[in-house]
Formats: C-alpha cells, structure tokens, sequence
C-alpha cells in the first residue's frame, strides 16, 4: 500500500485509492493524476478496508475480474458499508462491466470499462468527486429526506423543462421521481430524489446513458 501523510483536509488536492490495479497500468496512471493536481495510493484488495480508514479518500477505484470473484463482490459490499459515512464514492473497473452483477454495480457510482485511457479515467474520477463534494454541501448529506439538487451542479430554472421518460432505479428497479435537468463537467443530467427502497441518491448521463451514484 502507497503511504500518504495525510493533513487537514480543506489542505489536501483529492486523493483517489485504487485497489487491486496491476502494477504497470498503475504506474501509468498515477503519474497522469498526479500532474492534474490528484493524489493517489494503491492497495492490494486483502489490505483494502485498512487503506480506506488511514488514508480516507475523496474516491475509491476497485478492480474487478472479467467475470467478478464472489471475493471481489463481498469486498464491494465491505467497501461500500465502510465508506458510507462519508459518503465516499465508488468506481468498478472491470474489463466486462456488464458480467459485474447489478448488485454490485448499484453500489458503485459507476462501472468502468478497464480499457479507459488514463485520461478517460480521470475525467470520470474527477466528475464523481465533484459530484459528491457537492452533494456533501446540501442537507441531503445529512437527512435524505431533505434531499433537494446538489447547488453546485448548475441545474436549470425549476420548471424549464418536462421531465423525460420514466426511469427506474437501477439498484432496485423502483421508480424514481425527477427533479430536474443539470450539467456537470459539460455532461448532462436527470437528477432524481432518493430512491424510496433506500438504494441511494442517483443521477443519469444522458449523452453515455449510464447511471452515477450520489450517495
């Protein structure tokens, strides 16, 4: 596992934990992030809920196999328990996002084709992050049920547009009630209320058509 000092956190650029990533891909990678301004540690999946506590990220980026381990699934699950009170997000790499199954990927804010260059990764790492730095300012952090839009998201005039199709929620299939239309990172998205099964806070891309969760 990379050590970090960690400091105040007001102090500190992001820092992204990515578990279980090969060795080369890593080091690739981690220079890339770096010279954006990101800070990054690494972690072998048996120390991965050690690296989480010490080093408290602003992300977590787990490696999952082609065809997920039920190893690498019950890791999600631990992950994702264990990150809950801060909310900290989730990412699956996986050179087959769609054998990961739904349960797993409901935990995740998104699930990542593995095959991403360094520099789609890190536009998509530095989208959730600054999804959910904004989500943490709202009082939905704290209460769901006061759940309103992030106010850094830059969302529309209330009421300027109709709501689109329907959509479910993709932990549960429930059906989730929009809130409004806005733009991250020059993407844009259908925010929706918390899911009412207790799934999470979700928002969806509509230019990639993949689901991002908030919380």
């Amino acid at each position: 596992m990379t050590g970090i000092q960690v400091g105040h956190a007001d102090a500190l650029p992001p820092i992204v934990l990515f578990i279980g990533a090969e060795r080369a891909r890593m080091e690739t990678v981690a220079r890339h992030f770096e010279a954006a301004g990101l800070w990054v540690a690494t972690s072998e999946p048996i120390e991965a809920l050690d690296a989480l506590a010490e080093i408290q990220p602003d992300l977590v980026v787990l490696t999952a196999g082609a065809a997920a381990r039920e190893g690498e699934l019950q890791l999600v699950q631990q992950l994702s328990d264990a990150a809950r009170p801060k909310h900290t997000p989730i990412i699956i790499l996986s050179t087959a996002p769609p054998s990961v199954p739904l349960s797993s990927r409901s935990l995740a804010a998104r699930c990542l084709d593995d095959s991403l260059s360094s520099e789609e990764l890190l536009i998509a790492c530095r989208e959730v992050i600054a999804a959910h730095a904004a989500l943490a300012t709202t009082p939905a952090a704290e209460d769901p049920s006061r759940c309103a839009l992030p106010t850094r998201l830059t969302p529309h005039a209330a009421g300027s547009e109709a709501a689109p199709d329907a959509r479910q929620c993709p932990g549960c299939g429930t059906p989730l009630d929009w809130v409004e239309h806005g733009r991250l990172f020059g993407a844009d998205y259908d925010y929706y209320q918390w899911c009412a099964k207790g799934c999470g806070l979700y928002c969806y891309n509509r230019g990639d058509r993949q689901w991002l969760k908030l919380a």
